[in-house]
């Protein structure tokens, strides 16, 4: 008898220990877009005071932007107009074109690239050293005089 019990308990760790390991992993951590864009001002030196945009400003400055295939997104750029600084957070929805976010954003860069080559040549270093990161289903742009810390500071929002 307890010979048959502690077979029993045996076989049953055998199986807690199977289904246990079968079990779905912990899911990735999912930060609002907000966070990771004020984790970007608060880690990156920006010149200019950067104000948010929301609403029909962001298709204004996301032309080709289909802001319905996203989840959320948050959005600074400069205040005065005088630098092409600029947050860009991105979340996309299930089922979304990746793709077509990141053509979004490319178009974004090259129109800054348009306006302010003539305008404030001075800033172009900004434009050409800007960062474009992925992770996921999120997507980011930082333009700013030094955003060597952006891969850092949004990695560390997954982590």
């Amino acid at each position: 008898m307890k010979r048959t019990v502690a077979l029993l308990m045996a076989a049953a760790m055998l199986v807690m220990v199977v289904f246990t390991g079968c079990g779905e992993k912990a899911s990735a951590k999912q930060p609002a877009t907000s966070e990771i864009a004020q984790k970007f001002k608060d880690g990156i030196t920006f010149e200019d005071e950067l104000m948010q945009l929301e609403g029909d400003r962001v298709t204004k400055q996301y032309e080709k932007l289909d802001t319905s295939a996203l989840d959320e997104y948050t959005l600074f750029v400069s205040s005065s107009g005088a630098t092409p600084e600029e947050i860009a957070v991105f979340k996309l929805g299930d089922g979304g074109d990746a793709k077509a976010l990141k053509a979004a954003i490319d178009a974004r860069v090259q129109q800054q690239k348009d306006g302010f080559v003539d305008y404030v040549p001075e800033e172009m270093p900004k434009l050409e050293n800007c960062v474009i990161l992925s992770e996921g289903n999120y997507y980011a742009l930082v333009v700013a005089g030094d955003a060597s810390q952006a891969e850092k500071i949004f990695e560390d929002c997954f982590k």
